[in-house]
């Protein structure tokens, strides 16, 4: 027995042996095989590949962390042994290997959304599951936002139901969203109500589906009366808005036959500004209600509704009602009350609109805009005339034509006292000078003077539009006033650039003699003619009129003087005159420059270029005095030119 005994106890001892040297293969602690304690080191598990037990540098050692599913994670373990001995921390500090991809862990709290990776527990509380699983590397593992693609407001599911006065219960609103990411959200700030105040809506926590899905939001608060509560709404980068009805028991009835308007008349064109008040029953004395304008057609008016609070019982609502109806008839206003289901319709007769009348109309202070009007240049503005005394009734259209400008006036309503009568202005004036605008309104008239001033051109008796100036003049002075600055250039016959301009032939060095370097070269027949030719030297429009026509102007135009006709250099103020109606033709007796460029008879007779060639010389229309002569000069003559539109 004795030896049998022996022989167990080596036996026992050799398996230690063996297990022991089994354990040591797969934890080693130090840093060196012969090392059989860790004596003063800290406590560390060494993962790392020895040669002294692995025969090969290429066999790795690591830990195989546990692997789970956090979102299907439901229990830790410990609780049957007693956590605070095999726990004392209460898993803080736990890690595992998570192989979820979303959602959120089954025990504990989850910083964002579940990603696959390490994962570890943090847990400062003396609860199990009272911490919170984090990421180990968050750059990694990223907290994901919400996201949908779209909130449908529209689409709310409502949940119980609001009373004025009564604290919400049970009340809870779903909105349909599509395109969520499968992430979690916590719970919202309450958001309060507007409309019908007293009332919040929260988020509560959850989780979006992967897809299609709904929020939850819950109603808390007291309706502070009936109506509509609203609420804006923004989650996953979208907005919109749900509407809660706050409905009453209260039976309110409003009394629209009874209705009063303050004042009670109310006419077309006329200015109104007043009230309307309804009477209503079965008020609860609890809601309040705010300003509200009343929409769609109301004839012109504006109507609000003035805020207030229902009374208990008995009371009366106010509208305010202002504006100024175009046109007679009835005006019939619908006006209804939120959460009461009270409606009723006001019928009020706008009356047929008077004439319009002023106490003053004002001519005096018109204005145009632009303000200066040009003979003969295109004219588009604006005249307006001041009133007082307006009795705000409707007026006409008005139109009215003046000396080739047209006047139109809007139909219109005329102010409750002063206020001012527009015209809108279009035309080209024919002549210059004082023109006059009557102007009326009711009974009321007056007559608007303004002052054409004089342009480049004007329309003769011959129908045609003769520029005001000689060519080369300074179109800045008056052409019907004889200076020396209208005299304008000289010209040789056929030639696109004068021989002399004003200032040239004006100087006193070239008032006597031939002019040295004068051009003695004809320009070629047909270099002017009937229709403008390249060497036509008047502006874009006009030309050098010809022989016929300078004789039908001659012929039908009246003829009369300015100043003294004599020759000498310095005689710039006789000139022959040609009237046309209001409209007139200055012409300066420019005199004229003759073959060897001396200047002949200035101040004693003009001499202005036609177009028309005959044979060697070249037409002109001449006069001395008021006798008009057709004379033909040599084309190296210097005359004046004046142009006629083409």
């Amino acid at each position: 027995m004795r030896n049998k005994f022996i022989h167990l106890e080596k036996l026992f001892a050799l398996s230690l042996l063996m297990v022991g040297t089994c354990f040591y293969a797969q934890i080693r602690i130090a840093n060196s095989a012969t090392n059989q304690a860790a004596l003063s080191s800290s406590a560390f598990i060494d993962a790392s590949s020895n040669t002294t037990f692995n025969l090969s540098t290429n066999v790795g050692k690591g830990l195989l962390y546990p692997r789970m599913d956090l979102s299907t994670f439901t229990a830790f373990s410990g609780a049957p042994i007693g956590i605070p001995n095999s726990y004392p921390y209460y898993y803080d500090g736990f890690m595992v290997y998570n192989t979820a991809s979303s959602g959120v862990a089954g025990v504990g709290s989850t910083e964002g959304t579940l990603c696959q990776g390490f994962w570890y527990y943090q847990n400062s509380t003396t609860s199990i599951n009272g911490g919170t699983w984090r990421p180990l590397r968050p750059d990694i593992c990223a907290i994901v936002n919400p996201v949908v693609t779209t909130l449908n407001c529209s689409g709310a599911t409502h949940l119980g139901t609001l009373t004025p006065g009564t604290a919400a219960s049970g009340v809870s609103t779903q909105i349909p969203y599509t395109g969520g990411n499968g992430s979690s959200y916590p719970s919202g700030a309450p958001i309060a109500s507007t409309g019908v105040t007293g009332l919040t809506a929260t988020l509560q926590a959850g989780t979006l589906a992967n897809g299609n899905g709904a929020l939850t939001y819950t109603i808390t608060g007291t309706p502070s009366g009936a109506g509509t509560a609203s609420f804006s709404i923004s989650f996953g980068g979208h907005t919109c808005s749900f509407a809660r009805e706050v409905n009453t028991s209260s039976s309110l009835t409003f009394d629209c036959n009874n209705a009063v308007f303050t004042p009670s008349t109310i006419t077309a064109g006329t200015s109104y500004s007043g009230t309307l008040k309804i009477p209503y029953t079965g008020g609860d004395g609890v809601t309040s209600y705010d300003n509200y304008e009343i929409p769609g057609s109301t004839h012109g008016l504006t109507i609000k509704r003035v805020a207030g609070t229902l009374a208990s019982g008995n009371g009366t609502m106010e509208y305010t009602v202002t504006g100024n109806s175009p046109t007679s008839g009835n005006l019939s206003i619908t006006v209804g009350f939120s959460g009461f289901n009270a409606t009723c319709t006001v019928t009020k007769e706008i009356l047929v609109s008077p004439n319009p009348v002023v106490t003053n109309l004002n001519c005096g202070s018109s204005s145009f805009s632009p303000a200066t009007i040009t003979q003969g240049e295109a004219y588009t503005g604006i005249l307006t005339i001041p009133y007082t005394g307006g009795n705000g009734a409707s007026y006409p259209v008005d139109d009215k034509a003046v000396d080739g400008l047209n006047f139109h006036r809007a139909a219109g309503i005329l102010s409750n006292g002063s206020g001012n009568l527009t015209y809108l202005v279009s035309g080209t004036p024919a002549n210059s000078g004082a023109i006059t605008i009557p102007i009326s309104i009711g009974s009321t008239s007056c007559s608007v003077n303004k002052t054409v001033a004089f342009g480049n051109s004007v329309v003769m008796c011959d129908g045609k539009r003769w520029m005001t100036h000689n060519l080369g003049g300074n179109t800045n002075l008056d052409p019907d006033v004889p200076v020396a600055g209208i005299h304008g250039s000289k010209y040789q016959w056929g030639r696109y650039t004068p021989i002399m301009d004003q200032n040239t032939d004006q100087n006193p060095a070239n008032s006597s003699g031939a002019i040295s370097g004068w051009n003695t070269t004809s320009a070629p027949n047909g270099a002017w003619g009937d229709s403008k030719t390249s060497n036509d030297p008047c502006p874009s429009g006009f030309k050098v009129p010809t022989a016929g026509q300078w004789n039908v102007l001659g012929t039908c135009a009246h003829h009369s003087v300015m100043g003294s006709f004599f020759n000498s250099p310095n005689n710039y103020g006789s000139a022959l005159v040609l009237t046309s109606g209001s409209n007139k033709l200055t012409l300066p007796a420019t005199g004229w420059r003759i073959s060897s460029g001396a200047l002949n008879d200035r101040g004693g007779s003009g001499h202005y270029w036609t177009s028309t060639f005959l044979a060697t010389a070249a037409s002109e229309f001449g006069f001395s005095g008021a006798t008009i002569t057709s004379n033909a000069g040599l084309p190296i003559d210097g005359m004046a030119v004046r142009c006629i539109a083409e």
